[in-house]
């Protein structure tokens, strides 16, 4: 395991309060309590912990250490492919309005950035809504993609680039067009334009308890290819 912790700069800075990550396998409790040490002794608020899945008996021994279980962290891939192209799916060029922002947040309810009660200081709509606004401006996504039905916002999807694979971003659908096929459609969008741009993979990361977001990646052809459990721990001594 990986004892030092490694800081996370972004993080801390939009949260207002030190943030690191630790990576635990093979996980031995002696060096977990010395990661826990030495996270007192740097005075890191929140620390998130990352590492493959675990017996039940592991689970347990780093939930009695102090540590809350947020996420079963699920990576599905598949190849690129062309799919026709829908009328209803456009390129998002415009300014960043409040509705897209809505979109965005609708998209992360399941992650451990909303469902963790640790975080207190809306941790949640910061994150979300500077990663909206850092897609549309192109900093970290090839393009933003919009769905519209009845000439309204109903979906949105991001697609970036990670490890030399494309990669879905923020995927969400307005509540009240769910059932018209949307999500489906930005999918295959999104998959187009990887193929298009050179791209060989397209993966996505969601959250296991997001079921509905997994049976449809499952439908979309995307394989499990990585599944990582997600810790946080919150140091009430900083």
């Amino acid at each position: 395991m990986e004892k030092r912790l490694e800081a996370l700069p972004w993080d801390s800075s939009l949260f207002g309060y030190p943030v690191a990550k630790a990576l635990a396998d093979p996980f031995q409790r002696h060096e977990m309590e010395e990661l826990l040490e030495t996270i007192r002794n740097e005075k890191i608020r929140l620390t998130y912990l990352f590492c493959p899945p675990l017996s039940e008996e592991m689970h347990r021994a780093i939930l009695t250490l102090g540590f809350r279980f947020v996420d079963e962290k699920r990576t599905y891939s598949k190849n690129t492919e062309m799919h026709p192209s829908s009328c209803k799916i456009r390129t998002y060029q415009e300014p960043l309005t409040e509705s897209m922002i809505a979109l965005s947040l609708q998209s992360g309810i399941f992650s451990r950035f909303a469902t963790d009660p640790g975080f207190q200081n809306r941790e949640y709509e910061k994150l979300y809504t500077e990663w909206i606004q850092r897609s549309v401006s192109g900093e970290i996504a090839i393009s933003t993609l919009v769905a519209e039905s009845d000439l309204q916002t109903a979906g949105l999807i991001t697609l970036g680039e990670k490890n030399g694979h494309a990669e879905i971003g923020l995927l969400a659908v307005e509540e009240r067009f769910r059932g018209e096929k949307i999500g489906s459609e930005l999918i295959k969008a999104a998959d187009s334009l990887a193929c298009e741009s050179g791209f060989n993979q397209i993966d996505v990361v969601t959250q296991g308890q997001n079921q509905p977001a997994c049976r449809l990646y499952e439908k979309m052809n995307f394989t499990l290819s990585r599944t990582v459990f997600v810790y946080h721990y919150w140091n009430h001594e900083q």
